[in-house]
């Protein structure tokens, strides 16, 4: 199951490990959505199922959110800055898939909350397509825009770090 979520394992340091961090998570737990289908045709919603239900709806109604808002509120405006013709194309193109992954999680969402509640639901015809999908989308923004990242002053990535804990502290998760 996921480790701790608990602030001390949250490091602000250095704002693209906390971002690819980030993005581990999201592949990880992606993963565990189409592993809890499988345990759910062979074992039905038990413990062990809403447990790990649980989990994935903490992570991507908790930390994912807070990721977004990182990269939409601090990270993404300052890469626009640059100037970066592939870097502006890249994020608007991020933001398009962005809200497109966001409707695609509406049913997914539901789904994860029927087995955490016993009361499981059909398997959305959408789950293999968003447990591929987000961790293609975090391969795209890792491969077209995160490399900018080290073009910023250090300024800037403090600026970025502080905002990062400045978010979590708001949120309770830092």
């Amino acid at each position: 199951m996921p480790p701790s979520l608990a602030p001390q394992d949250i490091g602000f340091a250095d704002p693209m490990k906390q971002l690819l961090g980030c993005h581990a998570d999201i592949r990880r737990f992606s993963g565990l959505m189409l592993r809890l289908d499988i345990h759910l045709i062979h074992y039905g919603p038990d413990d062990t199922a809403r447990s790990t239900a649980h989990d994935i709806l903490a992570y991507f109604e908790q930390e994912v959110p807070l990721h977004h808002a990182d990269e939409r509120g601090d990270l993404f405006p300052t890469l626009r800055r640059l100037g970066d013709a592939d870097i502006v194309q890249s994020l608007d193109a991020l933001d398009a898939e962005h809200e497109s992954l966001m409707r695609t999680w509406r049913a997914v969402r539901a789904w994860l909350q029927g087995v955490r509640d016993r009361r499981p639901s059909k398997r959305p015809d959408v789950l293999g397509k968003f447990a591929a999908r987000y961790p293609a989308y975090a391969d795209r923004e890792e491969r077209e825009v995160f490399g900018a990242i080290l073009r910023l002053p250090r300024d800037q990535l403090l600026s970025l770090a502080d905002g990062m804990r400045r978010r979590r502290t708001l949120h309770g998760a830092g």
